[in-house]
């Protein structure tokens, strides 16, 4: 009886416990569809709430949380008095969606009138206005939305896309962040987060965001895209190639990550391949601009300057304003009087309204008009005014360089005592470093040496930068293996871009703030400081438009002088050091003795002579710096006087070289 007694009450234990998870199940499910519930109420999906609480209701007649959830929705006929009929709606939406921006906005507009609290129909207003580039409409149609349901997520999204578009980014981040805590998976509340992060630089917490994005919602390739362009940003390059694949396998149709995958392989100087990619985004949207314009950039950069001057053309006759486009083709051509981009350019300059960073472009185009047109000063006047509106745009001081130059200077002692590990790895390559002031010769002694049969011409290269920035300005270093890493790490990146060569030239024109650096941690390497007339080199570091932001120096003619007297004190300090250990290169001598200069040059870097160096200009290699036009004509002395045309206009600025 025991047994049949302890083998029932093992059963009814059984039984119990399946009625108890059960029941559990059932609890858990209800409390999931009240959540769900709630989330519809607060974003105004209010008849999808009411399904759910009915739906609770008829097998729970006695659920309070239901009762009170309903109870607040009210009656839908009240709803129906706060906004428009169904079929109304319905019409104004396919408005919308038709791109007849116009009409949806006049409609929503009018609509408000008799249902002022209706705020999906102020969202449909906000969306129109901004389509239509009426932010401030826009703005307070969005604002309206979050006054009338302030647990609405789209309408903080919408609102901080507005922010954002304005300029006003950390507001924008705030109404981001606020969409996501309505709605805690609210994919594209990341991807904008991280899109307003990339635009500030933030690209390693920009790429947090669009991973956040990416695992909410995996088949999202506008994610995918932006978080690209981050990677490539942050140099790692293979990642970004492969983000934009995907974005691009999940729609192949996506122009802009073809585009973004070619800048890819353009930076890389792959330029089959990017050239391929922009033509493959010019086939899905025929106008498209920027990827002409690249085009351009690329056949430039290639050497095909009567290619790209077409490429530029197109893409300014699809957008005639297109002030980046006009700037690029300044620079390939000579204007005539008669040249009827003349006008077109003087229009787009006083254009109401034009934005800053166009104007500069439009600066510097008009500059080069007036060059070619021999007015020196209204050109140098032009000069001035890019200048200034690009020292603005950068938020540039020459006291940030200033500081710079003396730490280190200040650490140079700290590290030189440093010394490396007996065991590090033996280097398969000898880098040679070309170094001096930018615009002072260097992309032509790479011509010249990238020539020989044994050496590779890498371009400029951030290794050193990306490595070892930290440490020349002071990092703390308390043993010698951390620049063992920083000596491995770029051995393997050079490795990497050698092609096969022994020698592979690194023609960072700044790689001259690393000397110290160099010196300790690659013995082996070969410096070669390439020089100039100083006049020269400012003038022409001056009435460059240099796309790279870390060149805030050469907007302002006084900064430029001040920055070239920082830059000649730290070489003489570092000549001190290091004596004949540097190779001292003047470009007006190379000029004026090609072969003698170039003879002693192989010398210094321990490799035969080879006649092919005498001709630079044939060198089929990719050229990604301001001086590509030059390098591929022959060698001509002379281009260090052209200065003295605007001598009388510049005030004695170089009176203040050393």
């Amino acid at each position: 009886t025991q047994k049949i007694l302890f083998k029932f009450s093992n059963a009814n234990a059984n039984i119990d416990g399946n009625l108890i998870k059960k029941r559990l199940i059932v609890k858990t499910s209800v409390s999931q569809q009240l959540r769900k519930a709630k989330s519809l109420a607060k974003r105004g999906e209010l008849n999808e709430a009411r399904g759910i609480y009915e739906s609770i209701l008829s097998s729970f007649p006695n659920n309070k949380q239901a009762i009170n959830g309903l109870t607040a929705l009210g009656n839908p006929s009240n709803h129906a008095n706060l906004h428009p009929p169904k079929e109304i709606m319905d019409k104004l939406i396919q408005t919308y969606n038709q791109g007849l921006y116009e009409a949806a906005s006049n409609q929503a507009f009018t609509l408000t009138k008799d249902f002022p609290k209706a705020f999906l129909l102020w969202n449909v207003l906000g969306a129109a206005s901004q389509q239509l580039g009426k932010n401030d409409q826009a703005l307070f149609a969005f604002t309206k939305v979050i006054e009338n349901n302030p647990e609405h997520p789209d309408g903080y999204n919408n609102l901080g896309t507005v922010l954002k578009q304005e300029g006003r980014l950390q507001e924008a981040i705030k109404a981001y962040e606020k969409t996501i805590a309505i709605k805690p998976d609210h994919a594209e509340a990341f991807n904008n987060i991280g899109n307003v992060l990339q635009e500030i630089g933030d690209h390693n917490q920009a790429i947090a965001s669009y991973e956040k994005a990416i695992l909410i919602s995996k088949n999202y390739p506008e994610a995918l895209n932006n978080m690209g362009m981050s990677l490539k940003e942050t140099g790692k390059h293979s990642q970004s190639l492969e983000a934009f694949t995907r974005a691009i396998e999940l729609n192949p149709n996506y122009a802009e990550a073809h585009f973004n995958k070619g800048k890819l392989f353009h930076e890389n100087a792959d330029l089959v391949k990017a050239i391929d990619c922009y033509e493959k985004a010019i086939e899905i949207k025929p106008n498209y601009p920027e990827a002409f314009n690249n085009i351009g950039n690329a056949l430039q950069d290639g050497g095909e300057p009567g290619k790209a001057s077409k490429a530029y053309e197109q893409a300014i006759a699809i957008k005639p304003d297109y002030a980046m486009a006009l700037q690029h083709l300044s620079v390939l051509k000579t204007f005539s009087a008669d040249d009827p981009q003349i006008s077109q350019l003087e229009k787009l300059f006083s254009k109401p309204g034009l934005v800053d960073s166009d104007k500069c472009y439009v600066s510097y185009a008009l500059a080069k008009v007036h060059e070619d047109l021999g007015n020196w000063q209204e050109a140098y006047g032009y000069l001035k005014k890019g200048g200034a509106l690009r020292k603005k745009a950068l938020n540039y001081t020459i006291e940030q360089d200033e500081r710079v130059f003396s730490s280190i200077k200040n650490t140079a002692e700290s590290l030189a005592q440093q010394k490396l590990p007996a065991e590090v790895n033996e280097s398969d390559n000898i880098p040679i470093f070309v170094l001096g002031m930018p615009r002072s010769g260097t992309t032509l002694i790479e011509q010249i040496v990238s020539c020989h049969s044994q050496v590779h011409g890498a371009g400029e290269l951030d290794f050193l930068g990306d490595l070892g920035t930290d440490t020349i300005l002071g990092g703390s270093i308390t043993n010698a293996e951390p620049l063992a890493q920083i000596r491995d790490r770029y051995l393997q990146e050079l490795n990497n871009l050698s092609n096969g060569h022994k020698y592979v030239i690194d023609k960072h024109p700044q790689n001259f703030f690393y000397i110290g650096l160099i010196r300790k941690i690659l013995p082996e390497a070969k410096i070669i400081h390439v020089t100039r007339s100083a006049s020269a080199t400012c003038w022409s570091n001056f009435k460059t438009y240099f796309s790279s932001n870390d060149l805030g120096y050469t907007c302002d003619l006084n900064d430029v002088v001040t920055y070239y007297n920082l830059y000649r004190d730290l070489m003489g300090f570092w000549s001190q050091l290091y004596g004949e250990e540097i190779y001292l290169l003047n470009y007006d001598l190379l000029v004026a003795n090609q072969e003698t200069e170039t003879r002693n040059l192989l010398k210094f870097i321990g490799i035969n002579w080879e006649e092919a160096c005498l001709s630079p200009h044939q060198n089929t290699r990719v050229v990604q710096t301001a001086s590509q036009q030059q390098v591929r004509q022959k060698v001509y002395a002379g281009s260090s006087e052209e200065w003295r045309k605007f001598e009388p206009f510049i005030e004695g600025a170089f009176d203040e070289l050393n």
